[in-house]
């Protein structure tokens, strides 16, 4: 999504579940499309590995990239 995007939105966070040190976050992002100005809606979560200290070792992450391309009008490119 990254240069994408345009005007304000706003990143909620629906949930945080943590297991010894490896913590999960959910979100969902709204926004309008930079070049369909189409709203869109899209959730997601990160994953982390947490050291001793509370330092990010792993990090991943991701979203339903489809119905992201899906809501705001546009072609998913793979890269490919």
């Amino acid at each position: 999504m990254r240069g994408s995007v345009a005007g304000t939105g706003r990143c909620s966070c629906d949930g945080v579940r943590v297991s010894g040190d490896h913590v999960v976050y959910l979100w969902t992002f709204a926004r309008s499309h930079a070049v369909t100005g189409n709203a869109f809606t899209v959730a997601g979560w990160e994953e982390w590995d947490m050291d001793s200290p509370g330092l990010v070792t792993i990090s991943r992450g991701g979203f339903d990239a489809e119905d992201y391309a899906r809501q705001v009008g546009s072609v998913l490119h793979t890269g490919s």
